[in-house]
């Protein structure tokens, strides 16, 4: 039977490891106040799911399991906190622990341990937890709850005589052997906004397609718990993580993929939103109505909150194009970033970050239909794709980590996934070189629809998204701020205009360069 595993086994890439490693802990405190989580959903608790890694050649001794009977003496040496002060590790852990008050891993098991037994009361003494590579809005751990050993009276219970044994042996073998296994989510900030929010997306996008999204079974979005932080835990999607399978995939399972994953955009191209922005989870109906016709968009607010991450205003979005939305969202940023002086005159010439350029190009590219967004996953790339590839077929059997779901315009929600015909190394939106690399884009164009299928292949495409995303999260370090620069040098080679800041501030009826204040709490100007 295939293995099963989630997207945090798979590897990062070294921008995405350096940034999540700076937070390998949680924050929190204990509370004897206990908050009795919501229960999402019925679970079946003999899930056929295998319990190894999806590196199948790795012993599981080597992971970073904590168990429930394990002595703290004999914990593996990766789950300690390192002591060496030359050690980069270390610097990175005590960043963590010390400056953000995360909590080690070690002292937190406990915390989790009690709170399976809350949860499972019946299964105490089974249950097995394991740190993940962290997402980039969560610390994510696996919890295992073992099935019981196989004993010889349980055989000789179930049997009436001598020759029932092997057969019954043989099932009660298979359910031991086979453990419910989840994913435990816990927040880096102690309010569980972006936990709030994907448990919205998940609920939204469930159904819009045939594609497995995670299911919750519990969350507490309060501190009033026995981890004393918000939580949730869903089930694991069964199958492997693409990244670690997508070099192997024979032409016919890239073809196979390949038409699945142009069904799911075109499922999604067929729910459209009058405004950008990020549904608010309390208005996700919860039985099938169109979801556009109920739910209610809050924009993004600029402003600097825990982790400096943007917060929602609490009135619902309105009516905006996307090259409005991006103006507004990069003039704030820019307007917070540098610091607001009525009286003092932006030099053209300092535009570091890029935020007017930015918004230049924004104003120069095809972003889409301009009264419809999309549904976005924000991320979507083989660490968030699951798959069980048998013969010549590969099933997606689901989509992981919407923590960056995003209601966008279609050049930034349908990203061209040039990894399927090119390999996860293909840069700048690279075209197939060969015909079988051809017939798997065919094979993915003819499944999307000829709308997808436009915006995938806009030489915008890329770029759409990161000034989406910049817009949305701010430059707030410097390897941004340097693709950026980049980014920016790319386009004016390829457009041959050299419009300065000056002039862009000019068109927004600002004269003389000089930015307008900026209310962070009623930010309500139109750049129409």
């Amino acid at each position: 039977m295939a293995s099963t595993t989630d997207h945090e086994d798979c590897p990062l890439n070294d921008g995405q490891a350096r940034k999540e490693d700076e937070r390998d802990t949680g924050s929190g405190t204990n509370s004897s106040n206990h908050h009795q989580p919501t229960h999402r959903a019925d679970h079946n608790s003999n899930m056929e799911t295998s319990g190894h890694s999806t590196h199948a050649e790795r012993d599981d001794s080597e992971d970073t399991d904590l168990e429930d009977t394990l002595p703290e003496s004999r914990l593996p040496t990766d789950a300690v906190e390192p002591e060496n002060e030359n050690d980069n590790t270390s610097v990175v852990s005590a960043t963590s622990t010390f400056m953000f008050g995360h909590e080690k891993l070690n002292d937190l098991h406990s915390k989790i341990m009690e709170l399976c037994e809350q949860l499972w009361p019946a299964k105490i003494g089974r249950f097995k937890v394991k740190k993940l590579a962290n997402g980039g809005n969560n610390r994510v751990i696996s919890i295992t709850i073992r099935s019981p050993k196989l004993k010889a009276s349980d055989v000789l219970r179930q049997t009436t005589n001598r020759r029932e044994t092997p057969a019954v042996f043989k099932s009660l073998l298979k359910r031991s052997k086979n453990s419910e296994r989840y994913v435990l989510r816990m927040p880096w900030d102690e309010y569980g906004r972006d936990l709030g929010q994907e448990e919205g997306h998940l609920r939204l996008v469930t159904g819009l397609t045939s594609v497995s999204v995670p299911t919750i079974l519990f969350s507490d979005l309060t501190e009033n718990n026995v981890l004393g932080r918000p939580y949730a835990i869903h089930d694991r999607i069964p199958g492997v993580c693409l990244t670690d399978v997508l070099a192997k995939l024979s032409h016919g399972q890239r073809l196979s993929l390949a038409k699945q994953i142009g069904a799911f955009y075109r499922a999604l191209s067929r729910h459209t939103f009058p405004c950008a922005g990020v549904v608010d989870p309390n208005s996700i109906p919860t039985i099938s109505t169109p979801a556009s016709e109920l739910v209610i968009v809050r924009p993004v607010q600029v402003s600097r909150g825990p982790r400096f991450v943007p917060t929602l205003k609490d009135q619902p979005a309105e009516r905006e194009t996307p090259v409005a939305v991006v103006r507004r969202l990069l003039r704030a940023w820019k307007v917070l970033d540098h610091g607001y002086k009525p009286d003092v005159r932006w030099d053209p010439e300092f535009d570091w970050p890029p935020y007017d350029k930015l918004a230049i190009i924004a104003t120069q590219m095809n972003w889409g239909p301009e009264d419809r967004f999309f549904i976005s996953h924000g991320s979507f790339s083989p660490r968030n794709i699951m798959v069980l590839p048998s013969g010549d077929s590969c099933k997606l059997t689901g989509i992981i980590d919407w923590d960056r779901t995003n209601l966008a315009p279609a050049a930034v929600a349908f990203q061209k996934p040039c990894w399927l015909w090119c390999g996860e190394t293909c840069v700048d939106m690279c075209e197939p070189t060969d015909q079988k690399s051809m017939d798997v884009k065919a094979a993915f164009e003819k499944k999307a629809g000829a709308f997808v299928t436009t915006y995938c292949n806009s030489p915008d495409n890329d770029l759409a998204w990161l000034i989406w995303w910049w817009s949305d999260k701010d430059l707030n370090d410097m390897e941004d701020i340097q693709q950026a620069v980049e980014e920016v040098k790319k386009w004016e080679a390829r457009t041959r205009k050299g419009d300065d800041s000056e002039a862009f501030w000019n068109e927004l009826g600002m004269g003389n360069g000089v930015v307008p204040p900026y209310e962070g709490s009623s930010d309500d100007e139109s750049d129409s």
